[in-house]
């Protein structure tokens, strides 16, 4: 059995409904703050959720070895696995 989802066809509607609705009443200069911070807030879930699939990730494949992840961020090149 298989559905056919169109989720875009579903909530675009809706969605502009608001933008719309949204706009007109604060004008387009606070919408674009709005529509910044959103954007922010769902990189920085997003950042958080592969984070921590990363090191659960690390955590299952490295059991018994000890490994530090040096820097903030620690990207490519930063990380450091010792035995």
């Amino acid at each position: 059995m298989s559905f056919d989802v169109r989720i875009a066809a579903d909530i675009s509607g809706p969605i502009t409904a608001w933008r719309d609705r949204f706009l007109s009443s604060v004008g387009e200069a606070k919408y674009r703050r709005a529509a910044g911070w959103t954007v922010d807030e769902v990189a920085k879930t997003a950042v958080v959720g592969i984070r921590a699939q990363f090191h659960k990730t690390l955590d299952v494949r490295n059991r018994g070895r000890s490994v530090r992840l040096v820097g903030a961020v620690a990207p490519m090149g930063m990380v450091d696995v010792r035995n």
